[in-house]
């Protein structure tokens, strides 16, 4: 222990008496805030490594496993290694008591609960795919292949229901990473399962938006829990930039008002970044703002003289994005309840669940 070494050292040096070493080492323990153990939750452990690792590699040969066995396993087989792997993944998150852990160890547990919640959506949505339930059969109006985005939805829906329910019991930045996921894969299945051909594009943009206020709503809730937690920053982040980016995909289809909604969403963030004291909502809005001017320029003034324009300003937007995030982020390290996505001490496997 850092702290003991440097008492015995002290007071070997005549520095400090053993009595008074005694009482700086039994204060320092009985604390429970302190920048040492500030230090220690951004500390990787080698539990926290295995964790990681033993996710990467079941997601690796899942991967595997449906690229080149989907076929020979038949669905009784698929269904069954899905099984397993979201009841082992589950139970590694659920057996780490996370009230004694330090937060490396939280963080080992919410990787446990990642890869759990993934594999409960790919079961799932598996075992809808095998029935058929939702499936569109090629042959109907608009299809020439079987369409599953419906069986995606049912899949995403479920899972989304268990990862919010991890995220309101553990507030980690992996699980909301893998709530806000699997809320738009949702959106997207959607999408996909009343495809048509030529959109309207505010109506295909109407459910990003709505699950961006879902993820906005929840990263209240978890700040309220929890200040100061990188979860809040992530489903902010993501709330802003997926239905932004989105916007600009329905826009090809003929809707120029999905740009102007583009630039209205990056605004927004960072309007609201101060008054919340939100990291995630500056980073959002600013990469956002800069998506939108490159990509509105490339389209509308590629082969004119505007190209090298929008160029130029793109470069000063991003020097003017750099000094409003070196002016902002500080203040919101120093905000009271707000979230530190800045600063020194965010703890990725913040908990308290």
């Amino acid at each position: 222990m850092a702290l003991q070494e440097d008492l015995n050292r002290w007071v070997a040096a005549g520095l400090l008496a053993a009595d008074q070493a005694s009482r700086i080492r039994a204060y320092e323990m009985a604390r429970t805030d302190t920048a040492p153990a500030e230090r220690r939750g951004l500390e990787i452990t080698a539990t926290e490594v295995v964790a990681y690792l033993g996710a990467i590699v079941v997601l690796v040969g899942i991967g595997f496993l449906v690229a080149t066995q989907y076929q020979p396993l038949g669905s009784v087989g698929r269904d069954l290694i899905l099984g397993l792997v979201a009841a082992a993944a589950l139970a590694c998150g659920f057996f780490m008591d996370g009230r004694s852990e330090r937060p490396a160890a939280r963080r080992a547990r919410a990787a446990g609960f990642f890869l759990g919640s993934l594999a409960v959506f790919a079961l799932v949505t598996q075992v809808l795919v095998d029935a058929r339930l939702l499936t569109r059969v090629a042959g109907d109006s608009y299809y020439s292949y079987d369409n599953v985005g419906g069986d995606v939805m049912a899949g995403a829906a479920a899972a989304s229901l268990l990862a919010g329910a991890l995220l309101w019991r553990t507030r980690t930045g992996l699980l909301a990473f893998a709530f806000a996921s699997l809320v738009f894969t949702g959106i997207g299945g959607f999408e996909a399962w009343q495809f048509v051909a030529t959109p309207d594009p505010l109506a295909g943009e109407a459910p990003y938006l709505l699950a961006a206020a879902l993820l906005v709503a929840a990263s209240e809730v978890v700040v309220r829990r929890s200040p100061g937690a990188w979860a809040a920053e992530i489903l902010r982040f993501l709330a802003v930039l997926v239905p932004l980016v989105s916007a600009l995909t329905f826009s090809t289809f003929g809707g120029e008002k999905m740009e102007l909604l583009a630039g209205v969403l990056a605004l927004a963030a960072l309007g609201a970044a101060l008054p919340r004291r939100s990291g995630g909502y500056v980073i959002a809005g600013g990469l956002g703002l800069f998506i939108v001017v490159m990509e509105v320029g490339f389209r509308h003034f590629a082969q004119t003289l505007g190209y090298p324009v929008v160029l130029i300003a793109s470069g000063l937007l991003l020097l003017a994005i750099a000094i409003a995030m070196v002016r902002v982020l500080p203040r919101l390290r120093r905000g009271g309840r707000g979230s530190q996505l800045s600063g020194d001490r965010v703890d990725l496997g913040q908990e308290h669940g």
